[in-house]
């Protein structure tokens, strides 16, 4: 539970200069051609909220790993203990890996305002939580502010639906559609400088074709505003997680279902009220058609007026 009596990460034990020079890292937008010198970082552990489809939630104290999921954090020499390491591999750009990086908001701003001197370039993997970009539903300059000189140049907001009542019921009702200045968020980033990925997820069990174009609308909306992309996401069941107990209970995954089979590019549930072929069909329709289009022929490797030869499925 003390994160600090962790062993220190021993980076220096991996084959970095291998992974530079092969140069294929996880996230970020990087210029093509420009070695990265990335590793990745986690201040925290586990999550102060509880989503259904995330394996934090069954990570509790009655779970077979115990409470795992309870958001957990190093402290701050701790922090700096780490980043000094990774100054000293030569690293730069650093991926930080947090499931809840503001998940004490004022611990983060402070831990960010450190790390400014240290001049690397930090990239956020997981998506923050929306609620903890807000302050009383409009951007949170402090938070903002304390991204741009930690040296942040994107991130991803995880708005996971747009329907309040998704969210409620497996997303721990974690942010209000109605009450958040959204579009004045996304102007806020953009004026400091970053780059903004909206994530969406669709295909939850009981949700309606209704409520995904609801969520599509949302994503229009977040792009007409200046966000700079879009992923969809298909819901998924993953085993350990509330939601794959309760598909298997209500009959949207079979008792027998075999985990190894499970794809995180298909829609795996059955018995959906949007069936499985027609989400797959919604996602790489919404995908290639919100997203910008210099966008999506970069990620599709195709150049404008020429003949896609990538599947969308590969890339969404």
């Amino acid at each position: 539970m003390n994160l600090d009596e962790l062993p220190m990460p021993r980076w220096d034990l991996l084959p970095n200069e291998r992974y530079w020079t092969i140069n294929r890292p996880h996230g970020g937008n990087f210029v093509e051609g420009k070695n990265a010198r990335y590793a990745s970082f986690m201040t925290s552990r586990g999550c102060p909220f509880s989503c259904s489809y995330c394996h934090i939630a069954g990570e509790g104290k009655d779970s077979i790993s115990g409470e795992i999921g309870r958001f957990r954090i190093k402290s701050d020499e701790r922090v700096l203990q780490e980043l000094d390491n990774l100054k000293k591999l030569g690293v730069e750009q650093i991926f930080v890996e947090d499931d809840s990086l503001f998940g004490r908001k004022s611990r983060a701003i402070r831990i960010l305002n450190q790390i400014k001197d240290y001049g690397f370039e930090i990239l956020d993997v997981n998506g923050v939580n929306i609620i903890h970009m807000l302050k009383n539903g409009e951007p949170d300059n402090e938070v903002l502010d304390s991204l741009v000189m930690a040296g942040f140049k994107e991130f991803v907001l995880a708005f996971e639906s747009a329907t309040q009542r998704i969210i409620k019921k497996y997303a721990s009702n974690k942010w209000n559609i109605e009450n958040s200045n959204i579009k004045g968020l996304i102007k806020s980033c953009h004026d400091r400088g970053f780059r903004t990925v909206g994530n969406f997820m669709l295909g939850y069990p009981d949700e309606t074709r209704e409520e995904i174009e609801k969520t599509l609308e949302y994503a229009r909306f977040c792009m007409d505003s200046g966000m700079d992309a879009s992923n969809f996401f298909l819901v998924m069941p993953l085993p350990g997680t509330p939601l794959f107990d309760w598909a298997v209970r209500d009959g949207n995954l079979p008792k027998d279902f075999n985990p190894d089979k499970m794809h995180w590019q298909k829609a795996n549930m059955v018995n959906t009220l949007v069936s499985a072929r027609e989400l797959e069909e919604i996602r790489d329709d919404a995908w290639e058609n919100i997203n910008k289009k210099d966008h999506v022929y970069k990620r599709m490797n195709v150049r404008p007026n020429t003949k896609k030869n990538n599947s969308l499925e590969q890339i969404c």
